[in-house]
């Protein structure tokens, strides 16, 4: 597995809206995402019971029939890194920049999900930053993907507008 890329300091994630909960890690222990095993199925039954499973099976069929899953995809706010998984066993797929600003999710939760959901960890980059300033060039990913993330942003036009600087003109 490939070592976590920084893209932000400990201390100025501090600064970002939500950051407090997000990285509570004796908070975090109790919710549905904190598997320290592979074979727990906490979290899979978590993502099939509220429907985000199936909303995830649903975006990528779209995204298969568009032609948009493949090359390098930009997870934003991945947290534990399903959806990363998820996306890392399609053929197409190039790399996947998991990212996100929770330490523990992308040290030692995402690890394990990895396992849990078999994906390919050669494509998985694990990136600890902020969605408000991704160090990446100009039109460097096909597809970006959120789940559950975008109505977390509370500057969500500052979201979009990084979004949109970090999207190929004809990715996804």
């Amino acid at each position: 597995m490939k070592p976590i890329i920084e893209w932000i300091n400990k201390h100025k994630v501090r600064e970002i809206y939500t950051s407090t909960y997000w990285n509570d890690v004796e908070k975090e222990k109790e919710k549905e995402w904190w598997v320290k095993d592979k074979n727990e199925k906490k979290l899979v039954n978590y993502l099939h019971s509220s429907g985000l499973f199936e909303e995830y099976k649903i975006a990528q069929t779209k995204l298969e029939e568009k032609g948009l899953l493949h090359g390098n995809i930009l997870d934003v706010a991945a947290g534990v890194c399903w959806t990363s998984a998820m996306l890392s066993k399609s053929e197409d797929v190039v790399r996947i920049d998991a990212l996100d600003f929770s330490w523990h999710r992308l040290s030692q939760l995402a690890p394990v999900v990895f396992e849990q959901f078999e994906a390919d960890k050669d494509k998985i980059q694990r990136v600890y930053g902020s969605f408000y300033d991704i160090k990446r060039g100009e039109e460097e990913y096909d597809l970006i993907f959120m789940s559950q993330a975008f109505h977390h942003a509370d500057k969500p036009l500052r979201l979009l507008v990084e979004c949109d600087r970090v999207l190929k003109s004809r990715g996804g």
